[in-house]
């Protein structure tokens, strides 16, 4: 099952798909869990793990939702910067 093309008048059904679909990929933290604090030099080893995990699930959340969306209603989408490391 894929997810149906966000045109403006499914809100509920697509919302509810991606919800899904995000949770199964297991990139569903940014529902359930508040950005953390930016974390600096002073920051824990778990402070750090759970702000790059969060990090991650709201960058690939994001890009989710934007290829699920009409073109006309993507350009008001925020514009993500991704940076790639081989």
């Amino acid at each position: 099952m894929s997810v149906p093309v966000f045109n403006g008048l499914n809100f509920s059904y697509w919302s509810e798909q991606v919800q899904f679909h995000l949770g199964v990929l297991d990139l569903d933290t940014i529902f359930h869990v508040e950005k953390p604090a930016v974390i600096t030099d002073a920051s824990s080893t778990e402070e750090k793990t759970h702000y790059k995990v969060w990090e991650r699930s709201n960058r690939l959340s994001l890009m989710f939702m934007r290829m699920s969306i009409a073109n006309n209603i993507s350009k008001f989408f925020p514009k993500l910067k991704v940076q790639l490391s081989l």
